[in-house]
């Protein structure tokens, strides 16, 4: 099957230069992603595709990853297929806490 979505013209946090602690630990479960888009497909033969645009964001004050990006194929037959094709666009990460790991994570 194939699913599609975008995420576009969004503000996660406050985008002032400097980290908020206290912004990052609401909404965010005081270490969450600014964006995040997983595909975990389970098990059986067939494939599972999905499509996203993430353009024009501004993520700010979060304690991780600003994107992150996952396709899991939990089938351990091999016979599956998960793939996840992704589209970045003019996003702006920035702000990010101590235990930020990186703007984005792709896995």
């Amino acid at each position: 099957g194939t699913m599609s979505g975008r995420i576009i013209n969004n503000t996660i946090g406050t985008p002032n230069g400097t980290f908020n602690s206290a912004q990052a630990q609401t909404g965010s479960s005081s270490f969450g992603n600014g964006i995040g888009v997983f595909l975990e497909k389970g098990a059986g033969t067939g494939s599972l595709t999905g499509r996203v645009l993430i353009e024009n964001n501004t993520i700010a004050d979060v304690d991780a990853e600003g994107i992150r990006l996952r396709s899991n194929n939990t089938d351990s037959s091999g016979l599956g297929i998960a793939r996840l094709e992704v589209q970045l666009n003019n996003n702006v990460i920035r702000d990010l806490g101590p235990r930020g790991t990186g703007g984005i994570e792709a896995q």
